[in-house]
């Protein structure tokens, strides 16, 4: 597979997530976008591991006012059954204000010919 064809995959599987994120759909996003034994880690805070921990923190996120993530991807490498991508990242509030934005590296794995959010780390 091309890097631009990966590049799509890892933009596409972005967007999906965090438009179910922006309507609210916490539950969906996590069942349907992310591995079992998903891995994300957030500079100050503890990691967060699995299903279960990614819920409580991105319902956490919600309550605490961020509406919004906007994401864009500039570099993605793929091998096998995983793919690494270099991204860009912000925290929207409802009112459009940028509450934090970063860089960070995000890990896709394909299970069962399905792309799934595998690990994500945010700087």
């Amino acid at each position: 597979m091309s890097e631009c064809e990966l590049k799509t995959i890892h933009e596409q599987l972005f967007k999906t997530a965090l438009d179910l994120f922006e309507d609210g759909d916490i539950e969906t996003m996590v069942d349907k976008m992310y591995t079992d034994d998903i891995t994300i880690m957030v500079p100050g805070t503890d990691t967060i591991r699995g299903k279960e921990g990614v819920f409580n923190h991105l319902t956490n996120s919600k309550a605490s006012g961020v509406n919004a993530c906007p994401c864009k991807v500039s570099e993605v490498f793929g091998d096998g059954n995983y793919m690494y991508g270099r991204i860009e990242y912000a925290f929207v509030d409802g009112q459009g204000k940028t509450m934090v934005e970063g860089k960070g590296l995000s890990v896709m794995k394909k299970i069962d010919d399905k792309w799934l959010m595998h690990a994500i780390s945010y700087s």
